[in-house]
């Protein structure tokens, strides 16, 4: 089905559609205006503050585990002994 020049029909209504859905395109594109962007702020970070919250941090994990060491040696410590679980035996203790 060819007309004239040996160009198939469709051809033309490809194009047409094509044209359309650009023409719908640019539409929409002009009525949605100018594309407004916000520009990014980067923040440029206070070494001094995070070398400061370390070392608070670490002050603090020091102060407890120095709690707990004190408590290890001069506290009472209560022990609750269980029967081994079979599961979490050693391997070469299942077969005695």
């Amino acid at each position: 089905m060819t007309h004239g020049r040996n160009v198939p029909r469709t051809r033309p209504f490809v194009w047409a559609c094509a044209g359309a859905l650009y023409a719908l395109l640019l539409a929409g594109i002009v009525q949605s205006g100018p594309v407004l962007t916000r520009t990014a702020h980067a923040q440029v970070p206070d070494t001094g503050r995070q070398r400061q919250d370390i070392l608070l941090e670490t002050r603090e994990t020091n102060r407890l585990l120095g709690e707990i060491l004190e408590h290890l040696r001069t506290g009472e410590l209560k022990v609750r002994v269980l029967p081994p679980d079979e599961k979490h035996e050693p391997r070469g203790r299942r077969g005695r």
